[in-house]
């Protein structure tokens, strides 16, 4: 309301909402929001609404985080989506699987990492495994993966179930 007043007024102004208000008037086309110069949204905005609101035609920039599911980030990252480049905090809500977390990986966004043992020892994933903070195995391990992604140099933690016959719990031990 206030920025259709100024609008109306021909004042140069600025929008600042949360991420779903400013959305929701990029929608519905707004004038009073293609018209500010800068829109600043006060909350996270998800990378769905991210591209709303980068689709609006103000004149200046668009200021705002994105926190989204580790699926929809690295689909944003994999269609080099310009969201990202606008933004100043990312925000990952969920574990990434091996093949998201090596999209999030090349974009430098912080991920956790939840997938199978089967994925998550593969020596070609050793980087992206490395880069989480928390690694979690989904399903049971063997001792010999349990042995690996022990090895893993993540900054944060590890969790996993060991499964496997007692010979190699000997062996192991």
């Amino acid at each position: 309301q206030e920025a259709a007043l100024l609008l109306g007024a021909g004042i140069s102004y600025e929008i600042t909402d949360t991420a779903a208000s400013v959305a929701a008037a990029v929608e519905a086309n707004s004038t009073a929001l293609t018209a500010a110069t800068t829109i600043t949204v006060s909350s996270a905005a998800t990378v769905a609404q991210a591209q709303v609101i980068e689709s609006a035609t103000n004149t200046g920039a668009n200021s705002y985080d994105i926190s989204d599911t580790a699926a929809n980030v690295a689909a944003a990252v994999e269609e080099n989506s310009t969201v990202l480049t606008g933004t100043t905090t990312i925000t990952v809500s969920s574990a990434a699987t091996v093949q998201e977390a090596a999209l999030l990986l090349g974009a430098g966004i912080s991920y956790e990492i939840t997938d199978t043992a089967a994925n998550l020892t593969v020596s070609m994933n050793s980087d992206v495994v490395n880069g989480a903070t928390n690694i979690t195995a989904d399903g049971d391990v063997t001792v010999a993966q349990a042995g690996i992604i022990n090895a893993a140099t993540n900054s944060g933690g590890k969790s996993y179930s060991i499964t496997d016959n007692a010979a190699n719990f000997t062996v192991a031990g």
